[in-house]
């Protein structure tokens, strides 16, 4: 018996002894509201309310006070609940269920404070909201006069991302309507394969319900597929909702007979018997482990007729594939033949260049002989990444012989110093394989939630966050004139020296710049252009629920950043901040940083409307705001007023009067959905409804399935572009500035993907440091939301996996504190020692609070330990690329 197989016997079995009425496959009729909410305790009532961290789960909360206190908090179970139907919904895991503790927390912010010691000092004094108005207004309106538009900055922020005001809404819409500010590029969670899809499959490559522009597959996808290689795809950790994601994995995968093969250090709840393999392989090295792959699947294509359709397939789709194709492409480009906005780079796309040629040891990749010693063999790969040969050519055979493999992958590989490297590989893989745009396969990319469709969210939050889209708070605002654009991994590096950053050094983008370096002794023309620099460090920062200092890398540099006081406000080049303004619910330690301190109020004391993975909640106020605390949309209306901007909020100045036009709008808008229930009946509790999951979707099926077969996607090629000629000139001596200390001769950048080691890597010499550390999402936060979460801190232990071989050479034993230190600094954390994490790998959840006593971080935040060093392209965050040293504290 497959265990699969034993595991649904062991549920079937589970659910003789249920409940009847509990099943989640009843086969009674879906239905999509909640029934009238009725008291079971004589003085309790009850509100829905939705937990609005940011996992994507968003489950529905239901809210229970009495005397105007929150006595518990419960999770949805009202209505149908149907696997089969589609109309299974989430339901909270132990983080929403702790919301009250959230709402009663000892660090809960009820009032607005000043900063009155040095930065960090945690010396604050309460002030009026009037006052915070004035003084904040008065900072952006001298910032703007004295160094422009650029020096003001939104910080990212993501704790209430799922409302209806999320990372970018109505003080959006108040910068705007002042000229704009720096609205950075990337994300912390997923900037390197933002980027790697944006040069592989195209800017156009989206999925509009998942919103992200990864364009993959639903998981439901799956079950079509008999065979899944994940590398890292851990849904049942990350998403651990009954009924969410990791519940929809997991019924697809038992429900169908496939090999579910999973690629991690970390042997995580998502295997727990239903993989087939788990491949513990060495952190950063999945590059080196697919290119061994590579060279399995095309020697077979270019020695076996069987494969002779999907090679054909590959030779269609793949820029820079064979040599010979792409000499014709270049030449093509050269002559006018072709004219497809590729053109301005034709003269760095080099022939020679290919991914045959690399993958198997030919042409300038041969070796000194001509030979085929540097050929991406498995025996190469096998010693650096951890996997032996015979595992890789399994897997490898596996995917030949597959007749629907699904293949995707986590966020966290990309979160790596050569990320935007393996992403590209990844994209590569499938469409290698022929195993993509059509069902059962993926591009590569984290699947969608299953939703997949529009209908799970009746006004799309992409259209709520963006203040220029019509209806948004009554009408279109201005788009930003700010045009150039700084990654978020440089923010604080901007702080100190953004005037001197430039698209070359620095990726920001919008700033002019010549397709060669300028020469300085020939007059500035069109064929010698100046770089243009960003002309201004950051001088105004505001942060709304975002906890950036503790999220950042190497904790320590942000702090010394933020301490910097400029002598006088204003000053453009000078480094340092003039104001810190930071809005949120919770005494982070990214609040202690800042210079205005404003309260703002929890999911459970506000009006909102808010789309989840296939529900809408309309939620209510529970109970009234604690202390002084108001929602921060009311505070952009105060800042507004200060401000002199007429017609900020023409559709409300309050949080319930905007929530009740968003519901409007959801209802009758352009996107609304007319069967959605009105106020009327609910104003005192609120409501969840439920839509229908839609079937399952399969990624990129258009881009695949052009007219004639031919490749239909956003690429300027149309093809796949493996082979990035924008990246050639990139990496080229005309292109961008390397990093020749951090990612070697090339810089980290290649027109094609390759395995380049980095620092420290697995194969870089960093002898006091042996161990290679990944951070993972911990089932007790959601990044750092609910840390301050006693009962979850309990229950979910912040240590440190060791592998039993390494704990037994250290002498360690689990649950003794330990020194994890690397070249940043200290953190203090249990051991716990295990077999689920790969030797000479250690693993720890991030997010917990940084806590620095005697210069050891007693709080344990993995930031201590990482480092702020960016990655060659997305200019992200690549923070599972840190070595330490562990020893008995």
């Amino acid at each position: 018996m497959k265990r699969r197989d034993f595991l649904k016997v062991s549920a079937a079995s589970a659910a003789v002894a249920s409940v009847t009425g509990c099943s989640s496959d009843s086969a009674e009729p879906a239905k999509p509201i909640e029934q009238p909410i009725t008291d079971p305790i004589a003085g309790e009532s009850h509100a829905w309310a939705q937990c609005q961290s940011n996992c994507w789960a968003w489950c529905p909360l239901k809210v229970i006070t009495k005397d105007g206190k929150i006595i518990r908090i419960e999770p949805h179970t009202e209505g149908d609940d149907n696997f089969n139907t589609g109309r299974i919904h989430n339901k909270a895991c132990a983080k929403g269920l702790m919301l009250k503790e959230l709402v009663y927390s000892p660090e809960r912010l009820t009032k607005p404070l000043k900063r009155t010691g040095p930065r960090g000092s945690g010396q604050f004094t309460e002030i009026s909201w009037e006052q915070a108005a004035r003084e904040v207004a008065q900072s952006i309106r001298s910032t703007i006069d004295t160094c422009g538009n650029r020096a003001v900055m939104l910080g990212n922020g993501s704790g209430a991302a799922h409302s209806s005001y999320p990372i970018m809404g109505p003080h959006v819409r108040l910068l705007n309507m002042l000229g704009g500010f720096q609205k950075t590029y990337g994300y912390y969670s997923a900037s390197m394969k933002e980027q790697a899809i944006s040069y592989t499959f195209g800017e156009g490559t989206k999925n509009f319900a998942y919103g992200q522009g990864t364009g993959s597959s639903s998981v439901t996808e799956m079950k079509y597929s008999d065979y899944v290689l994940s590398f890292g795809y851990n849904p049942v950790e990350m998403f651990m909702t009954g009924g969410g994601e990791g519940h929809h994995f997991i019924q697809t995968l038992e429900r169908n007979d496939l090999k579910f093969v999973y690629i991690d250090p970390r042997y995580t709840d998502t295997c727990l018997g239903r993989e087939d393999d788990w491949l513990g392989i060495r952190p950063m090295t999945d590059g080196a482990f697919i290119e061994a792959l590579f060279h399995e699947i095309l020697t077979e294509y270019y020695i076996n007729e069987a494969y002779g359709d999907n090679r054909e397939f590959a030779e269609r789709f793949i820029l820079g594939l064979t040599k010979k194709a792409l000499t014709k492409y270049r030449d093509d480009l050269k002559t006018g033949e072709i004219v497809d906005g590729n053109e301005e780079y034709a003269d760095w796309i080099n022939p020679e260049e290919n991914l045959k040629d690399y993958i198997l040891g030919l042409g300038k990749f041969a070796d000194e002989d001509g030979g085929i010693a540097n050929a991406k063999t498995p025996e190469w790969a096998a010693p650096i990444c951890g996997i032996s040969a015979g595992k890789i050519r399994q897997v490898a055979q596996d995917l030949l012989t597959a007749k629907a493999p699904f293949i995707c992958s986590g966020q966290g590989i990309q979160r790596s110093a050569q990320g935007e490297q393996v992403m590209r590989m990844i994209y590569t893989l499938p469409v290698l394989l022929n195993a993509v745009g059509r069902r059962g396969t993926n591009n590569g990319d984290l699947p969608m939630v299953a939703s997949a469709g529009p209908g799970a969210a009746p006004v799309p939050m992409a259209a709520w966050s963006d203040p220029t889209f019509p209806g948004f708070l009554g009408g279109t605002a201005p788009s930003t004139k700010i045009k150039a654009k700084i990654s978020t991994y440089k923010t604080f590096e901007a702080m100190e020296r953004g005037f001197e950053m430039t698209y070359r050094s620095d990726g920001v983008k919008g700033l002019k710049h010549g397709m060669k370096p300028f020469n300085p002794e020939l007059p500035e023309s069109e064929d010698n252009v100046k770089d243009e620099t960003y002309g201004t460090n950051i001088k105004f920062l505001m942060t709304i629920a975002g906890n950036t200092v503790n999220q950042h890398g190497d904790i320590n540099e942000v702090k010394r950043i933020l301490s910097i006081e400029p002598s006088s406000a204003g000053q453009a080049e000078e480094p340092g901040l003039d104001m810190h303004v930071v809005i949120d619910t919770q005494m982070t330690p990214t609040a202690q940083w800042a210079d205005i301190v404003l309260p703002d109020t929890t999911w459970t004391e506000r009006w909102d409307l808010i789309s989840s993975d296939n529900a809408t909640v309309l939620t209510v106020p529970s109970i009234e705001p604690i202390g002084d605390s108001k929602p921060m949309f009311e505070f952009m209306v105060m800042l507004a007023d200060n401000l002199g901007l007429s017609g900020f909020a023409t559709k409300g100045r309050t949080q319930e009067e905007l929530t009740k036009s968003f519901l409007d709008e959801a209802i009758n808008g352009m996107l609304g959905d007319p069967e959605l229930p009105p106020l009327e009946g609910h104003e005192k509790t609120g409501y969840v409804y439920i839509h229908p999951f839609d079937e399952p979707a399969i990624g990129m099926e258009k881009e695949f399935n052009g007219r004639n077969g031919a490749p239909a996607l956003s690429t300027p090629s149309k093809m796949v572009e493996t082979f990035s000629p924008r990246l050639a000139w990139i990496a080229s001596n005309d292109g961008w500035d390397k990093d020749t200390q951090a990612y070697g001769e090339t810089g980290g950048i290649s027109a094609i993907p390759k395995y380049v080691p980095t620092w420290e890597s697995f194969e870089s010499d960093d002898e006091d440091y042996p161990l290679q550390l990944v951070n993972y999402h911990t089932k007790g936060r959601a990044h750092s939301t609910f840390h301050n979460c006693p009962t979850l801190r309990k229950v979910y232990e912040d240590a440190i996996w060791v592998n039993p071989y390494d704990a037994n050479n250290l002498g360690i034993i689990s649950g003794e504190m330990l020194d994890v230190t690397s070249k940043r600094g200290t953190i203090l954390v249990p051991a716990k020692v295990t077999p689920r994490i790969a030797m000479g790998v250690v693993a720890l959840g991030q997010g917990a609070w940084n806590k620095l006593r005697n210069g050891k971080d007693i709080g344990g935040c993995a930031n201590t330990l990482t480092r702020q060093q960016t990655t060659p392209l997305a200019k992200g965050n690549p923070m599972n690329t840190v070595r330490v040293r562990i020893t008995q504290a």
